[in-house]
């Protein structure tokens, strides 16, 4: 069935990696991951304050022209 999760799913990988960096090694690929997921969480905190900082202020982070 196309829309069952497979057993040797890796969540993020897609195949692509023209560029052949992504490392053999289990714990390299670990390492990767987690550094990865860690910088999508502080860059979710930073939209986070943006977002409350325009809330707080009514005014725009950004000049528009």
């Amino acid at each position: 069935s196309p829309w069952t999760l497979q057993a040797s799913h890796m969540s993020g990988d897609y195949g692509f990696d023209p560029l052949n960096m992504k490392p053999s090694d289990e714990v390299k690929l670990e390492k990767i991951v987690e550094a990865e997921l860690n910088v999508g969480r502080i860059a979710m905190l930073g939209i986070t304050g943006m977002v409350a900082q325009e809330t707080l202020t009514h005014g725009h982070l950004f000049d528009y022209v």
